[in-house]
């Protein structure tokens, strides 16, 4: 929760005024000494933008020649920590593209702020955007609602400040999000997962929300909450519109407007759309595309010229347009500001090992170049054999002997290339031909390096070559040759660490099973023993029946005996009792008392 006793982040002090909603300014003049904003592209704080100042880089001559060095500044944050027991600020270098001026100060701050009100929250030692939802405290602190996550936080009028977009080099802003526009019923287009899905609003929510009715990826009707910052109304069509190469478009897939970048143009209606974020391509017809569109102020911008591949400048309107960003305070994230830090840190060491990558293969090439000019610098510029194209216009004038080395390298014998390095316009005329001659070796070592892969390279070397690819497409190197290399290679490699995953989970299964059958095994022994111990009584129980039987029989045959004796008894009894026996006469024929 955010308080006005928080520490105060550092403000701007040489904004000049601004008297109305929308200046222009210099693109990418930002000198030593400049208030700018840094937008982080972390996963826990996409969108968010940190206060920072241009400072001089600390000297290393290996990377001032590099050909990003112009793309690049040396910042140190205002709010940031490097260290957690040291006060030292983090400074790192930046790509220009997530750089903008420090937003002009606002007179609007004092007079508060309204429901709908788009601002920016100085949370977690950054600014973040939301929406006004109610005042509290009798108007003193303001509660402003978050859409991803969801969340509720209350601020006070210190810790917030209008929302402004820097969109083209024009400040663009502060502006009311007033959901008038919208109603229900009315069709419009919602961004979800990276892209514009043709959607129905269902309910008004209220404090910024909508409910809208759309068909997801698999074409299933579906309804969802969305803020108001990521619904637009649906775009003009404009029809019969053709496209050119390297030029921003929309194309419909999946059920929905899908940002690219046009490819190549096929026969009739055809074009091969490549799409930066997913890392692919797909051939699209003319009917499935339309020319790349902003919604800003009410009012529709249509991108009118081809941009670079490459090209992620805060000109682009897309980095920092409200339909298109992002706003994470994630939970796990800590109020320390030096986790922040160390985030930004990391993120910072990984961009200079390439930086220097670079810089090393312009070395080299520089050094063949010298080898080379030792026996042909007499021969003079017009008679340089050349890769490109002689009648190309191209931006500088070729007066290195290095172009006729290219000339026999086997790579642009088979796969010939016209670039016009138009984006070398933008750099020192003294700088373009040596730029370019970096750019014909980088190209040879990317289709060298594609060449040389290995199936366990990590994904990363992958990308790089395909961002790779991008760039010098945007000098109009033709890379489809090799894109479609990689596209299958890294088809393989998803296909190849799907059956690896598919396998280890197989053998998570296998162990699994494994240890239920050393369960079963030891229950099949415990019971084996008691069936053992069983056994051994039953046999010892069978012996003592067998005795019984024995011991029955012998007392059944003394039964039966005694049986016999006692019937002879018994006849013997009877006899005597049936039997009337004389009693033998008596001498002198007295009585039988004596008498």
């Amino acid at each position: 929760m955010a308080d006005d006793d928080a520490e105060q982040p550092l403000k701007p002090q040489v904004s000049p005024p601004y008297n109305s909603r929308r200046r222009r300014a210099r693109c990418h003049d930002f000198p030593v000494g400049s208030l700018i904003e840094v937008q982080t592209k972390e996963e826990d704080l996409y969108g968010v933008y940190f206060s920072a100042t241009v400072i001089p880089p600390p000297f290393s001559p290996r990377k001032s020649g590099g050909k990003n060095s112009k793309r690049r500044l040396y910042v140190e944050y205002h709010n940031l920590l490097a260290h957690d027991d040291r006060p030292d600020r983090l400074r790192e270098h930046v790509d220009i593209s997530v750089v903008r001026p420090a937003p002009p100060l606002q007179e609007v701050v004092a007079n508060g702020f309204v429901p709908n009100d788009v601002v920016d929250a100085f949370y977690m030692d950054g600014w973040w955007t939301g929406i006004v939802s109610r005042a509290v405290e009798g108007g003193e602190r303001f509660v402003v609602t978050f859409e991803n996550p969801p969340d509720e936080l209350e601020f006070g009028l210190s810790t917030l400040r209008a929302h402004w977009d820097w969109v083209d080099g024009v400040w663009a802003g502060p502006e009311k999000q007033s959901e008038a526009g919208f109603v229900v019923g009315m069709k419009v287009e919602v961004w979800l997962e990276g892209g514009w899905f043709p959607a129905t609003i269902v309910e008004d929510l209220g404090n910024g929300a909508f409910l809208v009715e759309y068909k997801d990826k698999n074409g299933a009707s579906v309804k969802g909450e969305v803020a108001y910052l990521h619904v637009r109304p649906s775009p003009p069509i404009i029809k019969g519109r053709k496209f050119g190469k390297s030029e921003k478009v929309e194309a419909f897939f999946n059920f929905g407007w899908w940002t690219g970048m046009v490819a190549k143009k096929l026969e009739k209606n055809g074009y091969i759309v490549y799409f930066e974020q997913m890392k692919l391509d797909n051939v699209f017809d003319r009917s499935e595309m339309r020319p790349y569109m902003d919604w800003k102020d009410g009012k529709w911008f249509v991108a009118s010229a081809p941009i670079d591949a490459m090209d992620n400048t805060p000109s682009s309107s897309t980095a920092n347009s409200n339909n298109h960003k992002t706003k994470s305070r994630s939970a796990s994230l800590s109020n320390n500001n030096s986790e922040v830090a160390l985030k930004k840190h990391k993120g910072g060491e990984i961009e200079n090992p390439n930086q220097e990558t670079e810089v090393n293969t312009i070395e080299k090439a520089v050094a063949q170049v010298g080898r080379i000019e030792e026996t042909d610098a007499a021969i003079p510029p017009n008679e340089l054999p050349c890769v490109v194209d002689e009648t190309a216009n191209l931006p500088f004038v070729k007066r290195n002997a290095v172009w006729k080395a290219f000339e026999s390298v086997e790579i642009f014998r088979t796969m010939p290339q016209k670039p016009h390095f138009e984006p070398l316009l933008q750099s020192k005329e003294s700088l373009r031909e040596g730029l370019a001659i970096a750019c014909m070796v980088n190209f040879t070592n990317v289709v060298d390096r594609s060449c040389s892969l290995k199936i366990n390279d990590p994904k990363c070397v992958f990308h790089d070559i395909n961002e790779t690819l991008s760039d010098l497409e945007g000098h109009g190197f033709d890379v489809c040759v090799v894109r479609n290399r990689m596209m299958k290679l890294v088809e393989a490699k998803e296909r190849e660490e799907e059956l690896v995953k598919e396998m280890e989970d197989l053998n998570d299964h296998i162990s699994e099973h494994n240890q239920k059958k050393r369960r079963i095994e030891g229950e099949i022994r415990v019971i084996n023993d008691h069936l053992r111990r069983l056994q051994e009584q039953l046999s010892i129980e069978e012996i003592a029946k067998a005795n019984e039987v024995d011991e029955i029989a012998c007392l059944q045959a003394r039964f039966k005996e005694i049986q016999g004796r006692i019937r002879d008894v018994r006849s013997d009894f009877e006899s005597v009792a049936a039997r009337l026996e004389t009693p033998p006469p008596l001498d002198g024929g007295g009585s039988c008392n004596g008498s």
